[in-house]
């Protein structure tokens, strides 16, 4: 896989997609809201995780290709030095090490596209790392509101006061006079 602008953004683009919305006040629309936000928050760890990986090897992957590129490039350069009797006239080792430098272009040219790839990667992974922390606060937060609406039915409140109509076909509220009807929303 080559690490090129699309190929970031694409990571980018992905991450910035993974948004969960808590709500102010939880109790309002039922339990399988909440739950619903648990499972998503969830996926997109998970999600998260798996771009994590990606990224971790291909980072690897150029890490590793940088240093192969990079000890080519020295084992050339002193093969040339030692051996090429143009690197050889020259009058200083600076110069030695210029005319060395100008037969292995072919080299040097792959050890910067690798220098780019890793530190582009080290870049994105510094950002999939902050998406990673913020999906496990935000389970945090969640596990939080939880606790909340918990204590909130301890004390004689109860769930689902409110009809959220994003969720179809789900038992959602219930009813003002306290019975245990349940209010169906049909999309």
């Amino acid at each position: 896989m080559s690490v090129d602008l699309e190929y970031i953004n694409k990571v980018y683009t992905e991450l910035s997609l993974m948004d969960v919305q808590l709500d102010p006040d939880p109790i309002e629309f039922g339990p399988s809201k909440l739950n619903n936000k648990t499972a998503e928050a969830r996926k997109y760890l998970s999600q998260t995780e798996k771009i994590f990986m990606q990224v971790s090897q291909n980072l690897h992957k150029y890490k590793r290709d940088l240093l192969i590129s990079e000890t080519q490039y020295d084992l050339e350069q002193t093969k040339l030095m030692a051996n090429d009797p143009h690197v050889r006239s020259g009058r200083s080792q600076q110069e030695r090490e210029a005319l060395a430098s100008t037969q292995l272009v072919h080299i040097q040219s792959k050890i910067n596209s690798c220098k780019l790839a890793v530190h582009d990667l080290e870049d994105v992974l510094k950002v999939v790392k902050a998406k990673r922390t913020d999906l496990k606060d935000l389970q945090g937060r969640i596990r939080d509101q939880l606790k909340l609406c918990q204590e909130q039915i301890a004390l004689g409140q109860r769930w689902g006061q409110k009809v959220d109509k994003n969720i179809a076909g789900e038992i959602l509220s219930v009813d003002d006079l306290g019975s245990e009807e349940s209010v169906l929303i049909k999309a």
